[in-house]
């Protein structure tokens, strides 16, 4: 049957949803997902809560527009076997090297980072997993050379001859003043999510 994809309109944003509400139907490998957009910050809380409370996990998360009054997209996937998930959906750079720093301490690191505003005044989101070794992270890169270390491709190139890989990455700032920041874990830990993912795939489930 042919998944139909229907707008449903909520205070001028949409929630994409299928044939069954704010869902897909399970069934040949598919899997149960939500997704929406243009969701202040009240609203966003209450729909990962929501969902959270009945099995779903963050996959991809947005910040964006002004810093006073940004707004979020998000899908969130259901697990079978949810994992632990810790989220911070607007942080100031000060608050988000605090939180980085709490949580890393408590065995906790990051698997997805948005951004949003000017590199002088920033806002992230970020989102939280147990991890047996915690990603070298790093925001305000600016983009050169691979051989400076203050840009994101020489964070990169030394990351990469550590054994290290790129997870996740996202930019803010203006089109003449860029930044950016990234997550970047061992490769062997990274494998090892992939392998565990995919074989939940195989039972059914994300």
């Amino acid at each position: 049957m042919t998944e139909e994809f229907k707008p449903d309109f909520r205070n001028g944003t949409e929630v994409l949803h299928t044939g069954k509400p704010d869902s897909t139907r399970r069934g040949s490998g598919m899997v149960h997902f939500q997704a929406w957009h243009g969701m202040t910050l009240p609203e966003h809380e209450a729909l990962r809560d929501q969902w959270a409370a009945q099995g779903y996990r963050i996959v991809s998360l947005s910040i964006y527009g002004s810093v006073d009054a940004p707004v979020f997209a998000a899908v969130m996937v259901e697990q079978a076997e949810p994992v632990a998930q810790r989220d911070f959906p607007v942080m100031t750079a000060t608050q988000w090297q605090l939180t980085f720093d709490i949580q890393a301490a408590q065995g906790y690191g990051p698997i997805i980072l948005a951004a949003t505003g000017t590199a002088d005044d920033p806002r992230f989101a970020a989102v939280f997993e147990p991890q047996a070794s915690i990603p070298l992270t790093r925001h305000g890169l600016t983009s050169g050379a691979y051989t400076d270390p203050a840009t994101i491709q020489g964070t990169n190139f030394a990351a990469r001859a550590g054994g290290l890989i790129l997870s996740w990455a996202a930019s803010y700032g203006t089109p003449a003043d860029p930044r950016h920041l990234d997550a970047e874990p061992r490769r062997d830990a990274v494998e090892l999510r992939r392998a565990h993912r995919l074989g939940r795939r195989l039972s059914g489930a994300l």
